[in-house]
């Protein structure tokens, strides 16, 4: 079964697949994190310390090497890794780069010896974009989602709605709101959608973004959320 079925009050019906944008480097590494609570024991420092990771980072390296080169920021007189990484060179820099340590520095509310890990932020650029290419990129990780709305008969359109998460392209968020007093027009290219897919919807989470949509007859459009009690009665 598809995710979801739309009537038509002209007894049309079209099938709709939805997925969501995850950031799956991001989700693996906070998983792997949550099993070991975030925390790494690590004896000989005297502080508590936050330590930020990049997304790609191999937790068991981290494990294995980290303490090591906390104890050594530590002995160096350092309290934050920050000022090494605008060096030229610091090999203790190098290091932290090649455990894909973001940020490190000491902390007063964790107990000496604790180091708290978490995974690196979202940012991005506002710029130009490609809405279709993104959506591609996005329906390249499920290709399932395709098939299905492909195998589902008796639906004269097949439509895809892509969740966009905090993770997503930034420039794709930035499209996504619209801001009073600024032209309403999305000024996009028709995305060149796989076989079987004729109509496609982006959506952000969070209030302040809309809901960009582009079908064939009608090219790209934006609507607002519509929140239950919001319809008249008589639409």
């Amino acid at each position: 079964m598809v995710d979801a079925l739309i009537h038509y009050s002209d007894g049309r019906r079209a099938a709709m697949e939805v997925v969501a944008d995850h950031d799956d480097q991001f989700n693996s590494m906070w998983n792997a994190l949550e099993k070991r609570r975030h925390l790494l024991t690590v004896s000989g420092l005297h502080s508590g310390w936050f330590v930020v990771l990049r997304h790609s980072a191999n937790l068991r390296r981290v494990a294995d090497l980290l303490p090591e080169l906390l104890r050594e920021l530590q002995a160096a007189g350092y309290d934050d890794l920050q000022p090494l990484q605008r060096a030229i060179q610091s090999d203790l820099n190098e290091r932290a780069e090649s455990l894909g340590v973001r940020m490190a520095y000491t902390v007063s509310h964790l107990p000496a010896g604790s180091v708290r890990l978490g995974p690196e932020g979202w940012s991005g650029l506002v710029g130009s974009v490609s809405l279709g290419a993104w959506a591609l990129s996005v329906l390249a990780k499920h290709p399932n989602k395709e098939n299905k709305l492909l195998a589902h008969r008796g639906v004269s359109e097949r439509h895809i709605f892509i969740w966009v998460t905090a993770g997503s392209n930034y420039a794709v968020q930035h499209c996504l709101e619209h801001r009073e007093g600024e032209p309403d027009v999305i000024d996009q290219e028709a995305p060149k959608l796989p076989q079987g897919v004729t109509h496609l919807w982006i959506a952000g989470g969070m209030s302040s973004l809309g809901v960009l949509a582009w079908f064939p007859e009608r090219g790209w459009w934006r609507t607002a959320w519509t929140w239950p009690g919001q319809f008249d009665s008589s639409d």
